[in-house]
């Protein structure tokens, strides 16, 4: 059962550490499209197989499974033909990002004068960095790739760290 666990948690720590590769080197509108690509792909085959199993087994088999399965792999085809990109996630994050932290900009201001200050003053400085951050982002291409490069290592290292604690963990 030990084993089992180590090597889940091995195998966790190296998708983690290719991801993070993945990030860093081809960006994250790629790594995304082909993750979710992948995903959609197996998935879809999975639920897909299933409604086979159902029908060969006897039993009654619903709409649902054959259809999602499908869909899921029709998702799949539209990334790899690149008529669907998931890199939009990212952009919909950004602003949705931008808003909530000029809002939390706002609140800060509400708290700070209604509550306390120090509290308010600190919602508006993690509220002014995220907006910074995300503005600069938006507006700097360059910024934007070397943010990438710079999340895909940090994300590198941590599946680097998964395994190294997998496989020296003691009890």
């Amino acid at each position: 059962m030990k084993s089992n666990k180590t090597l889940i948690a091995v195998l966790q720590g190296i998708v983690v550490l290719l991801l993070g590769i993945f990030v860093a080197v081809f960006g994250v509108g790629a790594t995304l499209n082909v993750y979710f690509g992948i995903v959609a792909c197996v998935l879809g085959a999975f639920l897909v197989a299933f409604s086979l199993f159902l029908v060969l087994k006897g039993e009654v088999l619903t709409f649902a499974p054959l259809a999602l399965g499908g869909a899921l792999i029709g998702v799949s085809v539209g990334v790899f033909t690149n008529v669907i990109s998931f890199a939009m996630l990212i952009t919909i994050l950004i602003f949705a990002l931008m808003g909530l932290s000029g809002g939390l900009v706002l609140y800060g201001i509400y708290n700070m004068t209604k509550y306390s200050l120090f509290y308010g003053l600190g919602q508006m400085v993690i509220g002014g960095g995220i907006l910074a951050l995300t503005l600069v982002y938006h507006f700097n291409p360059d910024f934007a790739k070397v943010f990438w490069i710079i999340v895909g290592i940090l994300i590198a290292v941590y599946g680097g760290l998964q395994i190294i604690f997998a496989l020296t963990k003691k009890k």
